[in-house]
């Protein structure tokens, strides 16, 4: 099919150009050099359509794993925001204190009137409780795209 498009787009040229032909010119030697061209020419548009083609799915890959993780980064964010927000309150205040006004365990305790180890208590229930946040939000998310590459696979 190809090669027969090709050949006919040689024979068109050359009845365009016949009278721009010499007549010492080898009939043989035309033919066979417009065809090399063509074929040469078609590789050539084959070879750069192929790189901007790879081009284009690296751009909109790179692109939507920017757009994808953002909106993910976000809606972690979200979730954390209002797990920190359904602590229990001293144990919000202590948790707060820590991460957000980078106070130390002793500034929480004295800002506080609560003992340092009732502070590291407040912390480490509120890891916990904002790991398991984390863990679950990270097993929906495995749900979903296995629920995808089971679609994609049917």
């Amino acid at each position: 099919m190809l090669a027969e498009e090709l050949v006919q787009d040689v024979f068109v040229a050359l009845y365009k150009n016949m009278d721009k032909l010499h007549a010492q010119s080898s009939l043989d030697g035309y033919l066979f050099i417009s065809l090399r061209n063509r074929i040469f020419s078609h590789h050539q548009q084959l070879l750069t359509r192929k790189k901007h083609e790879t081009a284009v799915m690296q751009s909109v890959s790179t692109t939507t794993d920017t757009v994808s993780d953002e909106l993910d980064s976000k809606q972690l964010h979200s979730r954390l925001q209002e797990r920190i927000e359904q602590l229990p309150p001293k144990c919000k205040d202590v948790f707060l204190l820590s991460r957000e006004g980078q106070l130390s365990h002793k500034e929480i305790a004295e800002h506080l009137n609560i003992s340092i180890n009732t502070v590291d208590q407040h912390i480490q229930k509120a890891l916990r409780m904002l790991r398991e946040t984390v863990d679950d939000y990270n097993h929906a998310v495995v749900s979903i795209l296995l629920l995808f590459i089971g679609y994609c696979l049917i």
